[in-house]
């Protein structure tokens, strides 16, 4: 089931560590210009699509080498449904 959350809560989790991408999820495709219009629809509060989260118990590897500090028995990772080679 979905939930809703501000972009500023994501951001601030993901600043906290709480939220990681795996090794096997690819690189941002995005151009400089598409970053931009799509900062400035969450600035007017347009809506946008979702983030999807896998949270595990056991996670593969993550690209990060920093690690969660608190009790959680789970991992939130951050998919993107399009993996590409």
């Amino acid at each position: 089931m979905g939930t809703t959350q501000s972009i500023q809560f994501l951001l601030n989790d993901i600043e906290r560590n709480q939220y990681f991408l795996p090794e096997f999820q690819r690189g941002f495709r995005w151009t400089p210009e598409q970053v931009k219009k799509y900062f400035r629809s969450l600035y007017f509060g347009y809506p946008t699509g979702s983030f999807l989260v896998w949270k595990c118990d056991n996670p593969p590897k993550i690209k990060s080498s920093v690690t969660t500090t608190d009790s959680k028995s789970f991992t939130r990772l951050i998919l993107d449904g399009q993996q590409s080679p």
